[in-house]
């Protein structure tokens, strides 16, 4: 590993033992860190853990989205929250999400600006692909630039599997004596249709179907 074999100090006064930190942890950091980063030895000991950290930053695929458990948007990232982006200033993210295209596979304002996607409020997916494992992947909707069905970036509303829940009960109705009760009779004479009614059970429940959640928020590098 070159000459960070046997480099122990860090610059800028943070040695080993100035912050409470052994040679050994500083080591093992590095070391995570550099394997983290993918990335070779320094070649000398100025490129310091900053450098390296640098280096992991560079090395984020632009385009990558995370979740973070806090709400202020890092140096280098972007919220996912539909924004309309000035394709000048953020060209590298603007050609990541052309997916290989002419244009924004999310949508583009205009000549100069393109969107973002959104997923604020929403549980994410993967793409199928063709898999078999979304049952409804060929109508799944819009993702920006009028592309639907079996495709990343495209939306499904909320649903809840078909089923029905069967019940009923026997109506009170006037009987063939002129009193007050269920039909019972066989006579030709008596609608069998007024026999039943349908029941229905009291709601229950919220604005929603869904699991147990937390609130996270979507970034993206550009």
């Amino acid at each position: 590993m070159g000459d960070w074999d046997n480099y122990t100090t860090l610059p800028n006064d943070r040695s080993p033992g100035a912050e409470n930190v052994s040679a050994a942890d500083y080591n093992v950091v590095k070391n995570a860190l550099q394997e983290i980063a993918g990335v070779s030895a320094p070649s000398s000991p100025d490129d310091n853990l900053q450098g390296v950290i640098d280096r992991i930053d560079a090395d984020l695929i632009i385009g990558r989205v995370l979740l973070v458990p806090f709400s202020t948007v890092p140096s280098g990232f972007l919220e996912c929250d539909g924004s309309s982006l000035l394709k000048a200033t953020y060209s590298d993210l603007y050609s990541a999400l052309c997916d290989g295209g002419g244009s924004c596979i999310y949508g583009e304002a205009d000549a100069d600006h393109f969107y973002l996607p959104d997923y604020r409020g929403r549980f994410l997916r993967g793409w199928d692909h063709g898999a078999g494992n979304d049952p409804d992947a060929a109508t799944r909707t819009d993702r920006g630039d009028t592309t639907t069905g079996d495709n990343v970036g495209t939306k499904q509303a909320s649903m809840y599997a078909s089923h029905r829940h069967e019940d009923f009960y026997i109506r009170p109705s006037i009987n063939n004596s002129g009193g007050v009760g269920p039909y019972f009779t066989t006579s030709a004479t008596t609608s069998q249709s007024n026999k039943w009614m349908d029941y229905f059970t009291g709601y229950a429940g919220g604005n929603e179907t869904r699991p147990l959640n937390i609130n996270m928020m979507t970034i993206i590098k550009y």
